[in-house]
């Protein structure tokens, strides 16, 4: 019995290799394999996040970006327009981040970027103007920049939280930057 059993789990490990080698191979997103993409926008998720936060690095920017309004966008034109809207705003986040950073889809409407600290002001300021322009929503953004110090990643979040908090309360579709955190 034991031995059939170890026969089951060595072909089923087997199996998973060639599969997981197979997909590799044939250029399929390790991250998609793995689970850390968000099925509806194709963006890291927010397992990919909690996995990318410990590894930052000592300078960058944590962007937090909601949609504003989201829940009227939902009820007034649906749900499928509302998951076409993430969809593009997954889209915008992935090529203007793509360049120096990361981008992924939290849950709901709601966004974070990981990017380099001297690119922050230059990645909001273009992802508004995408969605401005070409898309007609509103976002609002909140931004925390780190330096060189270690600094819990649960007070940075805290941080960028608030300053989400204060572009929404300030009349949405605003960036606000919280100064260098050191």
């Amino acid at each position: 019995m034991i031995i059939r059993i170890a026969k089951s789990v060595s072909i089923a490990v087997k199996v998973a290799v060639i599969s997981f080698d197979r997909a590799f191979n044939e250029g399929e997103d390790i991250d998609r394999i793995l689970g850390y993409t968000d099925e509806l926008t194709g963006l890291l998720n927010l397992k990919a996040f909690e996995r990318d936060r410990q590894k930052a690095g000592q300078e960058y920017a944590l962007v937090l970006i909601d949609v504003d309004n989201f829940k009227e966008i939902n009820d007034i034109f649906g749900h499928a327009f509302g998951d076409a809207v993430l969809k593009r705003l997954g889209q915008i986040l992935s090529f203007v981040a793509s360049f120096c950073g990361k981008a992924y889809r939290l849950h709901g409407d709601e966004f974070s970027l990981i990017i380099q600290k001297q690119e922050a002001n230059r990645i909001c300021s273009e992802i508004e103007e995408h969605v401005r322009t070409e898309d007609a929503l509103s976002i609002s953004q909140g931004v925390v920049l780190i330096e060189k110090e270690k600094i819990p990643f649960e007070k940075l979040f805290r941080l960028a939280d608030d300053a989400l908090y204060q572009s929404k309360n300030r009349g949405k579709g605003i960036t606000t930057i919280m100064p260098v955190c050191r």
